[in-house]
């Protein structure tokens, strides 16, 4: 693998004086390019990536952060969202563009109960690096869906790779298969519930499963009960 430009690329003659905002960039463009190649449109000026089919949109926007360091920290932050490809088209002209059909995102992916374990135990896994673990009200699973690419490497970036495919697209099969969203739901705990409520979750439902909505809705607003 290469990065794009070859050996005349960023990423390979970073240094202590090399602008934040180009690696960002940088790497913005691989992760782009890689996934152009996989049915994606990618934005360059405000980094993101977004696939569409006649159900489902998914939109990857990628963000930094004012606390970027020259030499030693560059922040990549990976923000999801999934929309209803058919209520965004119905809303056109009704909600602003970034609400049509909004389905759920960050956070609710990323947030995982884990059952059996101490009450207050936190587990986070991280898209570089160990887990780490804490206390703190509930238990759950976090995943950090951001990283420091100064100085990343083609593994690193590897694992962006499979952070994005495993822990984000993966939910397009989700969201279009009734028992792997009910299993999402039935799986949801306090936390993520919060973010599920979503009156246009609850149409999409009817809409994508006419004939198995009674299950999914049922479960979905008691979890939603649960929550608030």
């Amino acid at each position: 693998m290469e990065w794009i430009g070859g050996q005349d690329s960023i990423l390979n003659n970073d240094s202590p004086y090399t602008s934040c905002k180009e690696i960002f960039q940088a790497v913005c463009d691989e992760i782009g390019t890689y996934y152009t190649t996989k049915g994606f449109k990618y934005a360059k000026s405000r980094p993101s990536i977004t696939y569409k089919d006649k159900e489902i949109t998914l939109q990857i926007a990628f963000w930094s952060s004012g606390y970027n360091t020259p030499g030693d920290y560059v922040n990549v932050e990976i923000i999801p969202a999934f929309f209803s490809t058919k209520i965004a088209r119905v809303k056109k002209t009704a909600q602003p563009r970034s609400k049509r059909g909004y389905l759920f995102g960050h956070p609710a992916i990323f947030l995982h109960d884990l059952p059996g374990r101490e009450p207050g135990t936190v587990r986070i896994r991280q898209i570089f690096g160990d887990e780490m673990e804490r206390y703190e009200e509930g238990k759950s699973e976090k995943l950090n869906h951001s990283c420091n690419v100064y100085g990343i490497t083609h593994e690193k970036f590897e694992n962006i790779i499979h952070f994005i495919d495993n822990h984000i697209i993966s939910y397009i099969d989700v969201l279009k298969d009734h028992e792997k969203l009910l299993a999402f739901i039935e799986g949801s705990n306090k936390e993520r519930s919060y973010y599920l409520n979503n009156p246009e979750l609850l149409e999409y439902i009817e809409i994508a499963f006419p004939s198995r909505k009674g299950q999914l809705i049922e479960v979905l607003q008691k979890k939603i009960e649960s929550g608030l």
